[in-house]
């Protein structure tokens, strides 16, 4: 058997589905239409005994035109209140519907919550934009980086097919420069795959580890890089860290590889581990080219590139860096860099030591 809802609920919902509007019209109009009745109310009862019917009669309808009035007033007012709203559901929809983020939602003179709400729905709105933005340099860069070694790849191997009789030693050529690119290219893909799991907010696995163990690792990977460079083990005291050791140790090989990676034939790139003020310090050192001071500030972007010098460097992704920190900061700790050019580069790794 259906049951019939009481009048009190289907009131309630006939209300909650009135306009914004209508509502707030009618609790002001509501509260100032109680306001007048009350007075005349008061006004006929202290003064009954003195007024005649017609009299009783005009305040009335003095009563009922008060309540009309009240009324009206309460509309234009919540209108006037709802405006901003109004406006600001409208830019919204612009929004949605051109994907242009940088539209902004009026923002009034009044410093009550509509205009509040207005202001955080632009910083919104600007968060959103340079979001946006970044995303589509990173698409944009990434494509251009895999379409180089992808074109070279495709180049060597059309050559290969159409010369079956290429001599030897231009097919061992042809191979090598092939192989060459197709590792540069697993390695960029690798390093997408880390950027992805770091913006996805995968958390590292936590446990102790022994960074001088980690350095003195590094620094025998980071020979097989060295091109007429020395590089050089400096001070190094016995630290422990919690963290990933193979993340940290990728870090370690980050900051050393770009340190050789600009440091010319004849350089000299020195790495050291030390204590200071409850953390561990990796300190790599190089006599490089150095990054200019407008530069250096950007240098943790994602395929960022200083100048023409390193603007393509061999096997290179403008990654690195954006890698080196993402790890760091994983672990508490953060990379920084201070450089001169000419004069070299110096950067500094720390990280919080193991309780």
């Amino acid at each position: 058997m259906r049951r019939t809802p009481p009048p009190t609920a289907t009131l309630s919902l006939a209300v909650a589905t009135m306009p914004l509007r209508v509502r707030l019209g009618l609790l002001y109009g509501g509260l100032t239409a109680a306001v007048v009745l009350l007075i005349a109310a008061i006004t006929l009862f202290t003064h009954a005994s003195g007024h005649t019917a017609a009299t009783v009669h005009a305040l009335a309808i003095s009563s009922a035109v008060g309540v009309v009035v009240a009324l009206g007033a309460g509309w234009l007012v919540a209108g006037r209140a709802l405006r901003p709203v109004a406006a600001l559901t409208e830019t919204a929809r612009a929004i949605a519907a051109s994907r242009d983020l940088s539209r902004r939602v009026p923002v009034t003179g009044d410093r009550d919550e509509l205009g509040q709400l207005a202001g955080t729905v632009n910083e919104m709105l600007a968060s959103l934009e340079r979001a946006y933005a970044a995303e589509q340099r990173f698409v944009s860069d990434a494509s251009h980086e895999l379409r180089a070694p992808l074109t070279a790849i495709q180049a060597n191997l059309e050559l290969l097919q159409r010369q079956a009789d290429m001599p030897a030693a231009e097919r061992r050529e042809a191979v090598g420069e092939a192989l060459t690119e197709t590792r540069r290219l697993s390695a960029l893909v690798a390093e997408l795959l880390t950027l992805a799991r770091a913006d996805a907010g995968v958390p590292l696995p936590r446990r102790p580890v022994d960074l001088d163990r980690v350095v003195l690792d590094a620094l025998r990977d980071a020979r097989h890089l060295i091109h007429g460079q020395r590089l050089e083990l400096g001070d190094i005291v016995p630290t422990q860290v919690q963290g990933d050791p193979d993340r940290v140790k990728q870090l370690v090989l980050i900051l050393l590889d770009n340190a050789l990676k600009y440091t010319a034939v004849g350089g000299k790139v020195v790495a050291d581990l030390r204590r200071d003020d409850g953390a561990a310090v990796v300190v790599v050192r190089d006599t490089g080219i150095g990054i200019a001071p407008e530069h250096l500030p950007h240098v943790f972007e994602r395929f960022y590139r200083a100048d023409p010098a390193r603007a393509r460097d061999p096997g290179g992704s403008g990654l690195g860096l954006p890698i080196a920190r993402w790890i760091a900061r994983q672990h508490g700790g953060d990379v920084e860099l201070i450089s001169e050019p000419g004069a070299g580069t110096t950067a500094t790794l720390r990280l919080p030591l193991a309780a």
